[in-house]
């Protein structure tokens, strides 16, 4: 598909939108959907893996966040089995002209409100969410129970396809950066009991990038975001051997990264003196390394959490499990606070954080938290990184 009229994309928007768009200066409005089909040349590991790749790769580069946002379901392909005799029925099937006038005929019902009573939406699903899994579970009714009929059981089945297929739409949007797309922890209420269910998206795996249970000596999860509002959690792991004293950092870590380590570590030669760490640094080389657990690709400030990873490397102590940290470091050991810590916070929580070390110059920004941020996280704060490696190690 080649884009060639500048205009299409709006107009494409405003379709999707509203059902409508413009012929001179008539506004025409219809009903007929757009679906997109397509071939993905990488393997879906491949791209949901790749911190430079989505699933929306085989689009037209003049796609952008807001058309995209429009689609209210991904169909994944890959789980669909080819076309073979196995699959043909051997019963009766409706002439296509019958089937399509079927169609047409229960476009007149509207199953929008199904859900109503039986199921309520979670949190993170917002206003174009909600919309799109509602005009899918209306759609699955008629085609499966057009005689207006199911079971509870049935409708929850449908409600979780609908939700695990937009939710795929939103992972691909916040992949390409953009923070307003990062609520993607999609769960709906059960009206009768309470119970949360969250439904996820089986090819990204259903558990949280952050283990809960205390990481080996060293690691430390932080979580940055950059001017670009791009936001990335990240594992910091530090190993400590044998040597004479020197960091090795490898040569593929980015700029942002490497600088917060090095501060971290300018610091640490400041103050072996004073802590009585010159005669064990001196026998001990160190070896850092930074994994993007978020395919984010922000420029991260994360001296903080180097700086902790590795005093627990050398004193052998693990972190509080469910621990992310937030904030850098000067080489005289000043805390620079984040700008904001609501996004990282954020994801930091989606993905399974339990507990999160804060500058204090951010307590202010606490009240400005989601609710379920400020309910389901511990929220520690310290004030100087001596603290911070004191409520940040077990024990």
């Amino acid at each position: 598909m080649k884009v060639t009229d500048p205009d299409t994309i709006q107009i494409m928007k405003d379709y999707m939108a509203n059902g409508r768009f413009s012929r001179g200066v008539t506004q025409v409005h219809a009903d007929a959907s757009m679906v997109f089909i397509g071939n993905l040349n990488h393997p879906v590991e491949t791209l949901v893996s790749n911190s430079a790749m989505d699933l929306f790769q085989p689009l037209p580069k003049e796609f952008d966040l807001a058309l995209m946002d429009r689609f209210h379901f991904y169909l994944p392909g890959w789980e669909i089995p080819k076309s073979s005799h196995a699959l043909l029925t051997d019963h009766y099937g409706f002439v296509t002209d019958y089937l399509a006038e079927a169609l047409r005929t229960l476009r007149k019902e509207n199953r929008f409100d199904a859900l109503n009573g039986e199921f309520r939406l979670g949190a993170h699903v917002e206003g174009r969410d909600a919309n799109a899994i509602r005009r899918t579970v209306s759609g699955l009714l008629k085609l499966f129970h057009p005689h207006g009929e199911w079971t509870r059981e049935e409708l929850r089945g449908y409600l979780e396809l609908a939700m695990e297929s937009r939710r795929r739409v939103k992972e691909q949007l916040k992949k390409r950066g953009a923070f307003e797309f990062y609520r993607t922890s999609f769960s709906y209420i059960d009206e009768t009991d309470g119970r949360e269910t969250t439904v996820g998206v089986p090819e990204q795996g259903g558990q949280g990038a952050i283990v809960q249970d205390a990481l080996a000596p060293g690691a430390a999860y932080t979580a940055t975001v950059d001017e670009e509002s791009r936001v990335s959690l990240l594992r910091i792991e530090v190993t400590c051997a044998a040597g004479t004293g020197k960091l090795r950092i490898p040569s593929g870590m980015p700029r942002g990264i490497k600088e917060s380590l090095n501060r971290a570590w300018a610091y640490l030669q400041v103050i072996k003196d004073r802590s009585g760490l010159t005669a064990t640094l001196a026998t001990k080389d160190f070896a850092a390394e930074a994994v993007d657990l978020s395919g984010g690709g922000a420029e991260a400030e994360c001296g903080v959490a180097f700086f902790i990873a590795i005093m627990s490397a050398l004193q052998n102590r693990s972190i509080e499990g469910g621990t992310v940290v937030l904030g850098d470091l000067s080489i005289q050991g000043n805390i620079k606070a984040p700008v904001s810590i609501t996004e990282s916070l954020q994801v930091a929580l989606d993905n399974g954080a339990l507990r999160a070390l804060v500058p204090v110059a951010n307590k202010k920004q606490v009240a400005l938290l989601p609710e379920d941020v400020v309910e389901k996280l511990d929220i520690v704060f310290y004030g100087d990184v001596d603290r911070a490696v004191i409520k940040g190690l077990v024990g």
